[in-house]
């Protein structure tokens, strides 16, 4: 008995039918949609984020510090003439009245 092999027609490879095109279409579209909506959604959030929390948290805070040190700082230089150390003849004076005595003691050389 002989066996022949089957014939292996192109058409006969696979069922016309099994295919939905439109199906395919249809849901890659809305995946694409709702890929878009997600990137602008959370570009969004993320946008609101940085205007909204990010100043309160960080720059609340770093300002508040930073305006206390220069308020210290301008203390020091504004302070009045006080003795670091007297034994040592250190003074802490004004920074102002510093730079006039400085002056004073180049020109008169």
């Amino acid at each position: 008995m002989s066996h022949s092999p089957p014939t292996t027609a192109p058409h006969s490879l696979h069922q016309e039918d099994d295919l939905q095109v439109g199906s395919i279409v249809f849901w890659g579209i809305i995946t694409v949609v709702i890929v878009i909506a997600s990137v602008f959604g959370l570009h969004a959030l993320t946008n609101w984020y940085e205007d909204q929390l990010l100043p309160e948290r960080l720059y609340g805070t770093v300002n508040a510090q930073a305006d206390n040190e220069a308020a210290r700082q301008e203390g020091l230089l504004l302070a009045p003439p006080a003795w670091i150390d007297k034994e040592k003849g250190s003074v802490s004076l004004p920074i102002q009245q510093a730079m006039t005595l400085t002056l004073e003691e180049f020109q008169a050389e």
